[in-house]
């Protein structure tokens, strides 16, 4: 397909991305934005009303999805000059305005939550912190990590988790500084705090077939980092160590009931859409393959169910059946074909330093 016909869009379930180059004299298109969830607290009928709009606007961005796909398969090999490129070159210009169109409707349905949520008044506490006051608490949870006896100190370990750390996120990208603890524990699992504060246990390392899984979900809980979804997943916290919804007493007393809680944290759809796609631009930004993310993805998927697994990696919602079908038009960027895996063996040096 000629780079001037194709469709200058790849249709996510949560953004449009540009995946080739527009046609002469069209901009590049911006990313679209996702409808945001319907806070639970919104008062009725407002809150059926918005939650009607987001159902048809994701069936809106699900037929788009659609005519994309189409218009794709059927120009991407048609010879330039040729009745069919001309016919490719004329159906984008209509698609361009119909995903524009999309774009519009959802800041108008964005911007009517935003309206709501604020004549209901806040119901967040964390969001309210500042900078520096997040700060204090990753190191009261630090705090409280270092003392459960089970962090790993070899400097091969966390030398190589941390130094992947500083290539997907270097420092002066970031607000907030990482502070990475990996823990001795078999779970598969890895998860951000308040903070800063990532943890990774030996039992995902162990468990990743690659680097470049592990620097995929890395990424992933950078990408909550970055937005401050441990913050915002206040409700759910609030509930598992009993603060209510304002904060109370100093916040290096919240680091132990935080730390004990750390498992409850859920968030929620459209932020684990939202870390999920940001990795994929983390990824390719560090020069990482980020074909491991689906290879994670699909791994989680044929597991779901298992009795007695905790898929608190990725969160049971979106499924990873979803997240499978969403990150791989992201891997429909020209990058990918430039990036290959690394050389397997430092990683399989890593698995057995943190042994079985």
């Amino acid at each position: 397909m000629s780079p001037r016909l194709g469709l200058a869009l790849v249709l996510t379930a949560v953004s449009l991305l540009a995946s080739a180059r527009p046609a002469p004299g069209q901009e590049r298109p911006q990313a679209v934005p996702q409808p945001v969830e319907v806070p639970a607290g919104t008062p009725e009928p407002a809150r059926g009303e918005l939650l009607r709009r987001r159902a048809g606007l994701f069936e809106q961005r699900d037929a788009l999805r659609g005519r994309v796909a189409a218009h794709n398969s059927k120009c991407r090999s048609v010879p330039e000059k040729s009745t069919a490129a001309a016919e490719c070159a004329a159906a984008q210009g209509p698609l361009n305005q119909a995903v524009a169109a999309y774009a519009a409707a959802v800041r108008d349905f964005n911007a009517a939550v935003a309206a709501t949520r604020a004549v209901a008044g806040p119901r967040r506490a964390f969001v309210a912190l500042s900078l520096d006051e997040e700060m204090q608490l990753g190191r009261a949870i630090t705090s409280e990590l270092d003392q459960t006896g089970r962090i790993v100190t070899d400097p091969a370990v966390t030398g190589y988790v941390g130094g992947l750390i500083a290539r997907l996120a270097p420092p002066r990208t970031l607000e907030i500084p990482i502070t990475l603890r990996v823990v001795r524990d078999p779970e598969v699992n890895a998860f951000a705090m308040p903070g800063g504060v990532v943890v990774v246990n030996t039992g995902l390392i162990a468990g990743l077939k690659s680097e470049s899984e592990l620097a995929a979900v890395l990424a992933h809980e950078l990408a909550h980092v970055s937005r401050r979804h441990p913050l915002e997943a206040t409700d759910t916290l609030a509930q598992a160590v009993g603060i209510g919804l304002a904060l109370s007493g100093p916040l290096h007393a919240l680091g132990a009931p935080i730390v004990k809680e750390a498992l409850a944290y859920k968030f929620g759809r459209d932020q684990e859409r939202e870390a999920d796609r940001i990795a994929v631009e983390t990824l390719y930004r560090a020069g990482i393959t980020p074909g491991g993310i689906v290879r994670v993805f699909d791994r989680w998927r044929r597991t779901e169910g298992t009795p007695g697994l905790r898929d608190r990696l990725f969160s049971t919602h979106p499924t990873s059946d979803e997240r499978v079908r969403n990150a791989e038009p992201l891997l429909a960027d020209p990058r990918f074909n430039t990036l290959r895996e690394p050389d397997p063996a430092a990683f399989r040096a890593l698995q057995r330093q943190v042994g079985p």
